[in-house]
């Protein structure tokens, strides 16, 4: 009888440590107000894989808009402005193209970050993200998010939920920053 209750609640820690996962590490400088108007920079994409960068990028634009916390400033009007300003994605306005943002599009956050890694390892797909948020007011960093997932790490049991591609893993991560930093940011 001790056996069976052993094996059973051996069986149940198993399960349960499997459907556990891990929440993105934020670290909140300053909290923000129920609702901020964000510029979006495009992601530098340090990894081997070419389109992670703009996958992800458009992931977060598409999650930011959904959220109720965030206005995203238009694609468009961020790209223009880092064109005439020959910005190239990955690079931080200095202080006076921040002022120039700033006025043109009437935001108080500025976010931007990198795609450290992003590709198959063995068979499993791994995304490494570090994305970051500033004032556009006086360039001080408000927040970072450092995350690592694999797409092991959404399974729940056998095969069931694991993540084959970087645009469905992309997705997952993404969704479970902007919710982190929907709770956490005030």
């Amino acid at each position: 009888m001790n056996f069976k209750k052993i094996i059973f609640l051996n069986f149940f820690i198993l399960i349960f440590m499997a459907c556990a996962s891990k929440s993105p590490k934020v670290f909140m400088f300053q909290n923000i107000k129920n609702k901020e108007k964000v510029v979006l920079l495009p992601l530098k994409n340090n990894s081997k894989n070419i389109a992670a960068g703009r996958i992800i990028y458009r992931i977060l634009l598409s999650d930011l808009i959904k959220s109720e916390r965030f206005e995203p400033i238009e694609e468009g009007e961020v790209r223009n402005f880092m064109q005439k300003n020959m910005l190239y994605p990955g690079d931080i306005p200095n202080y006076n193209q921040l002022s120039i943002l700033k006025s043109i599009t009437k935001a108080d956050i500025l976010i931007g970050g990198d795609v450290l890694d992003a590709g198959n390892i063995n068979g499993d797909v791994k995304i490494t993200l570090i994305l970051w948020a500033r004032d556009i007011n006086n360039g001080k960093l408000l927040w970072t998010t450092y995350y690592v997932k694999r797409g092991d790490d959404y399974r729940k049991i056998f095969h069931f939920g694991k993540v084959y591609s970087i645009g469905e893993l992309s997705l997952k991560m993404i969704d479970d920053i902007v919710k982190s930093w929907e709770r956490e940011g005030g």
